[in-house]
């Protein structure tokens, strides 16, 4: 859900968004059920996704999750999605793979699109 959040966020206008009545407002109450469950049952008492170890379930999430960032997302009221993203972000591997995003988040934060 967080790609058609970004996508009805950025490109109300594109053909498959208006094709499936989407809109920002909607997906965005998806991507917040889907936090909000992810705390509390997925993080409600681990570090990670399935235990105090990164494993795969939390490369695939986080790198769906860390895109809300280009849509400036505000993960305020998910404090432990906040501070599971810092963990991954600890490891060596999820910098790597993602440094090209980051290099585009930052010129998109600093432009006016």
């Amino acid at each position: 859900r967080c790609t058609w959040f970004i996508v009805a966020t950025r490109f109300p206008d594109h053909p498959y968004v208006k094709e499936q009545n989407m809109t920002a407002e909607g997906e965005k109450k998806h991507v917040m059920q889907t936090l909000k469950k992810i705390e509390e049952i997925f993080l409600q008492d681990k570090k990670f996704l399935c235990g105090d170890e990164m494993s795969i379930a939390d490369l695939s999430a986080c790198s769906e999750i860390i895109q809300l960032h280009m849509v400036k997302f505000d993960f305020s009221q998910y404090p432990k999605i906040t501070k599971w993203l810092e963990r991954c972000f600890e490891s060596q591997i999820m910098k790597d793979v993602h440094s090209f995003l980051f290099s585009v988040l930052t010129k998109i934060q600093n432009s006016k699109l």
